[in-house]
């Protein structure tokens, strides 16, 4: 098969597996992970300030980025989807940074089939279409990583900087990139033993980092919010009371792609010719190991560990491909379409028009002064774009942010006294055990739209 040829058979398998990640992009159902998010957006927009109004556990950067798209497109559901959009460009750009860095290290031919088998992992396209801090928070620590690798080869302070400045950001939507940042020193220190990163660039790059950051930690000290930030993004997170294995998640990663992971091993093997890319494979490998290290791993924590699995993988693959041009192309379909076909089944369910249609009822029949208890979690969530009755308005299901904050600090949670407090127009009935209590028998009827819902009668 001639060059020509080859570039014709990427292009359409590319445009193929775009189309379908478009497809799903814009036809979702919505993860109630990517509602909280939305949601504390549009309360921060209101005025209400993160950690001392309400609750919230993650970093605040990207519910920052969230607002001007809240501001152009309104509150409505549409939004979810520009919102959705919003997010696919940002996994594009993480993919071209996968390319770029694919090609920093190996060659061109190597980088489009990097391309090709991260695109068609159904982990990665899947999670990476949500509205999630996950995703600018894998883009930025790639761009970290691609200038680190590019400062090792051509030796400009100015593209560490920009490492350091990009880990920095990735930081702040997500306090799990301790992970990469830990991983990044050591790689550095390896870095220095084997003399191809000076002592003076390794100092110079964290007192960089640290500066790079110090401007919002001063501004939530001057403010008072530190004590919050650190009791709810690491105290808490810390000693979540839920447990999760990422196990699941692994397997279904190694079922769906067996040609990328069988590619990968391989390709371990040819990373010990040089030092950036043995540099590379202790990288895949720890960063793939830190999902371990969260109490609560869920399958965005493989993020940030499959494009840097796809890199090595494509360049094993590149090597089969000037052995055997025919073999190769006959395991690309095998690698691509069947996770293909798994995420388009999965991602493009009817359940999203039921989402829609839930969410615009409850704003069309209350007004933004009203009050809604929802719950947040599963089915139950509904409310998007209006007020909630207590500082935990989401993550009250077991062993979630309720009841770990409980283990640590004194909170009086009364649904029935918030109730009664603030008269929501609307409420489900998650988590209230008592639907015949006296602050909601005679005040509330069942909707009669949806199952479990119920509206104020005075």
């Amino acid at each position: 098969m001639n060059n020509n040829f080859q570039k014709i058979f990427y292009t359409l398998f590319l445009f193929l597996i775009l189309g379908v990640i478009w497809q799903a992009a814009l036809h979702p159902y919505f993860h109630v992970d990517e509602l909280e998010a939305v949601h504390t957006a549009w309360k921060i927009m209101q005025g209400e300030k993160i950690y001392i109004d309400f609750f919230q556990h993650h970093h605040p950067l990207f519910y920052y980025t969230l607002i001007p798209l809240l501001k152009l497109f309104g509150e409505t559901a549409i939004t979810l989807l520009a919102i959705r959009m919003f997010m696919f460009a940002m996994l594009s750009a993480s993919v071209y940074v996968v390319y770029l860095l694919t090609k920093l290290l190996f060659n061109k031919n190597s980088a489009a089939l990097a391309v090709l088998l991260l695109s068609s992992c159904i982990l990665f396209i899947h999670r990476g279409i949500e509205i999630r801090p996950d995703i600018p928070q894998m883009f930025f620590g790639l761009l970290s990583v691609y200038f680190f690798f590019q400062h090792l080869k051509v030796k400009k302070r100015y593209i560490l900087f920009l490492s350091t400045i990009s880990l920095a950001i990735s930081f702040l939507y997500l306090q799990k990139a301790i992970f990469l940042i830990i991983i990044l020193g050591l790689c550095q220190l390896f870095s220095i033993f084997k003399k191809r990163l000076n002592l003076k660039d390794f100092v110079s790059y964290w007192i960089f980092f640290i500066i790079a950051l110090s401007p919002y930690y001063i501004i939530i000290l001057l403010n008072g919010t530190f004590i919050y930030y650190l009791n709810l993004n690491w105290l808490l997170n810390f000693n979540w009371q839920k447990h999760v294995s990422p196990t699941p998640w692994l397997l279904l990663f190694l079922s769906t792609n067996f040609v990328m992971i069988g590619a990968y091993l391989a390709g371990l093997w040819q990373m010990k010719k040089k030092f950036t890319w043995q540099l590379l494979g202790i990288l895949s490998l720890l960063v793939f190991l830190s999902a371990y290290m969260a109490p609560e791993s869920r399958a965005q924590y493989f993020l940030m560990s499959m494009p840097l699995f796809a890199i090595p993988a494509a360049y094993s693959l590149d090597l089969l491909y000037r052995k055997n041009k025919i073999l190769l192309n006959l395991l690309l379909p095998i690698a691509i379409f069947p996770a293909l076909a798994l995420f388009y089944g999965s991602a493009t369910v009817d359940k999203q028009y039921y989402q829609y249609g839930k969410i615009e009822f409850m704003r069309h029949i209350t007004s933004p002064e009203d009050y809604i208890y929802d719950g947040n979690y599963n089915v139950n969530v509904f409310n998007v774009f209006r007020r909630d009755i207590d500082y935990f308005w989401f993550s009250l299901h077991e062993n979630g942010g309720l009841d770990t904050y409980k283990t640590l600090w004194d909170y009086d949670y009364d649904i029935y006294a918030r109730i009664e407090q603030f008269r929501p127009k609307i409420i489900s009935n998650y988590k209230i055990e008592n639907m015949d209590h006296p602050s909601i028998n005679s005040h509330y009827a069942p909707i009669g739209v949806y199952d479990n819902i119920f509206i104020r009668k005075d």
